[in-house]
This record gives structure tokens, C-alpha cells and sequence, in this order.
């Protein structure tokens, strides 16, 4: 669960079984340094479940977090600059290679790549004009 004005995340455990969740931790998505104004915007999980995602508007950064498969606790890897203003949304494809980051103030959508051996995206150096970003999505050929 992301907290768009606390700028935290939430993890919660699920039993399928029961319906029950329980709370594991809450964790900040800003770095201890930044007391800038920033909100917390969109989360995602990775396909392969190992690592999470948040976007921070004002830091403009998307925080990655390792997902611990036993506990379910997080731990923060890092920020990656978004290289525009206010990412409103990202999406990660399919594949978990690709994310795409609608950047709204920049009006920009940029094309990042996921590092499969650290969950960390790095600009690809591809973007493109959108008046107003503020969604994209992967869509699959038929």
C-alpha cells in the first residue's frame, strides 16, 4: 500500500485461505536527507515478485525495494531519478524488463530498463512528448 501524503509504503501479509491481512512494516519512500515537498504516487510490484516499486512527486525519483521472500519485510535498494517532473504513473511490462514513466509537469513519458540482477531501472535515453502524462501501459500484439 502506498501513502500518497505520508510518502510510505505499507506491506501486508495475506492468507488466501482466511482472507486475513496483517501488517508487516511501514517504510519510507523518500531518502532521510529530502524535506522538499513530495507525495507518493504510483506502486507496483515486479512480475517476478522479488522487488517493489513507488514514485515520489517532488523528489522526482521512483524507490525500489527488495521484497524479503520469508518475511515479506522490504528493504530499500536505492532512488532512480526519473529525468523529468512529477511521475504520476509508471508501469512495468510483462516481461519485467521494460518501464515506461509518465512524467506530467515534464510532458514526457521516458522508457526505462530494469536490471534483472538488482531490480534497479536506468534510463534507456529514449522519451517522448505527451502533453499532460499522466498514464501509459504496455499493450501486447495479437
Amino acid at each position: 500500500l502506498v501513502n500518497e501524503l505520508s510518502n510510505t509504503v505499507v506491506a501486508y501479509a495475506y492468507s488466501s485461505s482466511t482472507g486475513e491481512v496483517s501488517r508487516i512494516q511501514e517504510v519510507p519512500t523518500l531518502p532521510g536527507a529530502f524535506d522538499a515537498e513530495s507525495t507518493c504516487a504510483e506502486i507496483q510490484v515486479h512480475p517476478g515478485g522479488r522487488w517493489l516499486y513507488a514514485s515520489n512527486r517532488g523528489h522526482e525519483s521512483i524507490v525500489v525495494f527488495e521484497r524479503d521472500s520469508s518475511s515479506g519485510e522490504l528493504s530499500c535498494l536505492g532512488h532512480v531519478n526519473v529525468t523529468g517532473e512529477h511521475p504520476r504513473h509508471f508501469q512495468i511490462d510483462d516481461s519485467g524488463e521494460w518501464c515506461l514513466v509518465a512524467n506530467t509537469f515534464s510532458d514526457q513519458v521516458v522508457s526505462m530498463r530494469i536490471d534483472a540482477e538488482t531490480g534497479l531501472p536506468a534510463w534507456t535515453g529514449q522519451s517522448f512528448a505527451s502533453t499532460g502524462a499522466s498514464c501509459c501501459e504496455f499493450v501486447r500484439s495479437l
